[in-house]
C-alpha cells in the first residue's frame, strides 16, 4: 500500500484541500448553508482555503483578522472530531474525555496554522473540474480532478455526510489515496512503537516548527 509521508507535498496538499478547501466570501445565513449541495460546499471551502494568506509575520493587524475568521470558517466546514475519532482508530477509544478534546484542538491548530496557509499556492496554480456529485442517504462524493502545473493531473475525491441538515468533509481521497486511512496508519505506526504521547509532541513540534 502506497504511503505518504507527513511532510509529503501530497499529504500536505490532502490537507489542505480537506485540512480544506475560496477571496473572501460574505458570511452565509444559516439558511443559505443548510441549503447548499455538498458540490457547493466543496466549492466554497476552497475558496476560503484559497483566501487564507501565509507569512502572518508580515500581515497587518486587521489581515491576521481576516484570516482567523476564514480559518475558523474553513474548520466548520470540516468534521475535524469525527476525521480524529477515525484518524486515530482504536487508539480513540483508549482515550478520556480531556485526551479526545485536547486531540481535536490541536489537530484544529494544525489545520489552522499550517494545512490552510500552504494550500493557497498550491491552488493558485490548478485547474479544477468538477466531474460529478453522488449522493448515497447521508453520504456523498464529490468527484474532481485537477491540473497542476508541477504535478500534473491529481484526482481527487472529497467524502462528505450529513450531520444535523449539514453537509461535512471527513476525508479527501487523493490518487486513490485517503488521508484517514493515511493518518490511521502514520499515528497507529507513532502509538504502537512508540506511545500516544510522543505522537502529541511530534504534532506540537509540527505546530510549533510551521
Amino acid at each position: 500500500m502506497k504511503i505518504y509521508t507527513i511532510q509529503s507535498l501530497k499529504l500536505i496538499i490532502i490537507f489542505i484541500i480537506i485540512f480544506i478547501v475560496v477571496g473572501a466570501i460574505p458570511i452565509d445565513t444559516l439558511s443559505a448553508i443548510e441549503s447548499e449541495s455538498p458540490t457547493d460546499i466543496v466549492k466554497r471551502l476552497i475558496k476560503i482555503i484559497c483566501a487564507i494568506k501565509g507569512e502572518e509575520s508580515i500581515l497587518s493587524l486587521s489581515e491576521k483578522k481576516e484570516n482567523d475568521a476564514l480559518k475558523k470558517r474553513a474548520s466548520e466546514i470540516i468534521d475535524v472530531r469525527g476525521l480524529s475519532k477515525r484518524a486515530l482508530s482504536e487508539h480513540w477509544d483508549n482515550r478520556d474525555k480531556k485526551e479526545r478534546d485536547d486531540f481535536v484542538l490541536l489537530l484544529t491548530k494544525l489545520l489552522e496554522n499550517i494545512a490552510y496557509p500552504k494550500s493557497g499556492s498550491f491552488f493558485e496554480d490548478i485547474e479544477m473540474l468538477y466531474k460529478g456529485e453522488r449522493i448515497v442517504k447521508d453520504q456523498a462524493t464529490i468527484s474532481t480532478s485537477v491540473i497542476h502545473k508541477k504535478e500534473g493531473n491529481i484526482s481527487i475525491d472529497f467524502k462528505l455526510y450529513l450531520v444535523k441538515g449539514r453537509w461535512l468533509l471527513w476525508d479527501v481521497i487523493l490518487d486513490g489515496i485517503s488521508l484517514v486511512t493515511n493518518l490511521k496508519t502514520q499515528f497507529n505506526q507513532i502509538i504502537t512503537e512508540n506511545s500516544y504521547q510522543d505522537l502529541i509532541r511530534r504534532m506540537n513540534e509540527r505546530l510549533k516548527n510551521g
